[in-house]
């Protein structure tokens, strides 16, 4: 999972973007937990306009998440 991180903050720097500190923490929750079901939950809380397309990126490439929710995150479909 560090890597996920170290990808984080890679995007972060490549975009301007400040690292999110709700974001980090999921990150870190996921990678302490032994489970094998690896959830992202954003769900509920108020993500940064400017982490979108950080967040877009990260997904990408990511393998190790099994689920994402980001309900009633504020994201727009626009």
């Amino acid at each position: 999972m560090d890597q996920f991180q170290t990808l984080y903050y890679d995007y972060c720097k490549t975009y301007y973007v400040e690292p999110n500190e709700t974001i980090l923490g999921e990150i870190q929750k996921v990678s302490n937990g032994d489970n094998q079901t690896k959830s992202f939950n954003l769900s509920s809380l108020n993500i940064p306009e400017a982490q979108y397309t950080v967040l877009g990126k990260l997904f990408s490439h990511d393998f190790l998440y099994t689920s994402i929710h980001l309900n009633d995150c504020n994201l727009s479909s626009e």
